[in-house]
């Protein structure tokens, strides 16, 4: 069974990117997707950054 790791680091993650002003807009349910295709390694960590990046891009204005 995973542990909380994954999760505890995307967390941390998300507030690395907000206290340098990336805010990253997504609903918990997209992420939490992202973080059990991570589990599963069915993607990778350049594969997650380029997703987290998206997700800044994509973010209202």
């Amino acid at each position: 069974m995973p542990d909380a790791n994954k999760r505890t680091a995307l967390a941390v993650a998300l507030e690395y990117l907000s206290l340098n002003d990336y805010e990253i807009q997504t609903d918990n349910d997209a992420l939490a997707d992202v973080m059990v295709a991570v589990v599963l390694d069915e993607i990778n960590e350049k594969e997650l950054a380029d997703i987290l990046y998206t997700l800044y891009l994509s973010k209202p204005e």
